[in-house]
C-alpha cells in the first residue's frame, strides 16, 4: 500500500513538474529553430550539417503538436486527425529511418576503409534495416487501425495499433548507430537518446511518444555541443581520414 501511494505521487509529481500544452509545445518549437540556427552556423561539414538538420525537424514536430492540442474539442478526445497524423508522421516514419540512414551514408563515404569500420557499416545497415521494418509495422498500424488522440492529465496520449515489442526495435534503430558512431562525441547524442526514451518509457506510461518529444531540448543542445567539440578537433571523426569527403 504504501509503494503504491509512493508510486502515484511520483507520478503526479512528474505530470506537474512537466505540464504540457500548446504554450509549451510552441516555446519548445521556437527554441529548437534557435538552436538549429546555431548548430547550421556551427556545421562546418555535410554530416555536421546532417546533425544540425535535427533540431529544426524537432520543431517542426513540435508546432505540429502545438496544432494537435489546438485542435481538440471540449470533450478532449476529438483533435484534428490530419495534425495527428502529421505528428505520428514524424515519430513513426521519419524518425526511424533517418538517423540509422543518415549516420550509415555519411560514415560510409568518409570512413577508411578497414576490417573495424566494415564491421559498423554491417551494424548500421541492420540498424536501416531495423529502422524501415519498424516503421512499416508502425505505418500498417497507422492504416489498418484506429487511431485516436486524447488529453490525459497533462500530456496527449496517441492511441494507435502497435505491438509492444516496437520499442525495442525502434530503440534499436535509432539509438545503436548513435552509440557505434565513429563521429567523435556522437555516442553522447545515442546515450542521452537512450536514457530520455527509458526515462519516458518508465514515468509516462501511455503517452510515451509525446513526452518523449519535450527531451528534444536536450537532445538538441546536446548535437550544437558535439558539432562545437568535434570543430576543436583537427577531424571530426575518431580516426585518421580524407578531408575532402566531408
Amino acid at each position: 500500500m504504501v509503494l503504491t501511494d509512493m508510486n502515484n505521487v511520483l507520478k503526479n509529481k512528474g505530470e506537474i513538474t512537466m505540464c504540457f500544452s500548446p504554450f509549451a509545445s510552441f516555446s519548445v518549437a521556437a527554441g529548437l529553430s534557435l538552436m538549429g540556427l546555431l548548430s547550421m552556423k556551427a556545421a562546418q561539414t555535410r554530416t555536421q550539417q546532417l546533425l544540425a538538420v535535427v533540431p529544426f525537424v524537432f520543431a517542426m514536430q513540435q508546432a505540429v503538436e502545438g496544432i494537435v492540442w489546438l485542435s481538440f474539442g471540449q470533450t478532449q478526445t476529438n483533435a484534428s486527425m490530419p495534425a495527428v497524423y502529421a505528428f505520428l508522421f514524424f515519430a513513426f516514419i521519419w524518425w526511424p529511418i533517418f538517423i540509422p540512414c543518415s549516420i550509415l551514408w555519411s560514415e560510409k563515404h568518409s570512413m577508411p576503409n578497414s576490417c573495424e569500420n566494415r564491421a559498423v557499416q554491417i551494424v548500421q545497415t541492420l540498424c536501416c534495416l531495423m529502422g524501415i521494418f519498424t516503421s512499416l509495422i508502425l505505418v500498417k498500424g497507422l492504416l489498418f487501425g484506429t487511431t485516436n488522440a486524447s488529453i490525459i492529465g497533462h500530456h496527449i496520449g496517441y492511441d494507435t495499433p502497435m505491438p509492444n515489442w516496437i520499442y525495442v526495435t525502434y530503440a534499436f534503430a535509432t539509438i545503436i548507430p548513435l552509440l557505434i558512431s565513429r563521429m567523435r562525441y556522437v555516442w553522447i547524442l545515442g546515450l542521452a537518446g537512450a536514457c530520455s526514451l527509458a526515462y519516458s518509457y518508465h514515468i509516462y506510461v501511455g503517452y510515451t511518444v509525446s513526452a518523449w518529444c519535450f527531451f528534444t531540448a536536450i537532445l538538441s543542445a546536446i548535437i550544437y555541443l558535439i558539432i562545437y567539440l568535434q570543430n576543436k578537433k583537427e577531424n571530426p571523426y575518431s580516426r585518421t581520414v580524407s578531408r575532402h569527403s566531408d
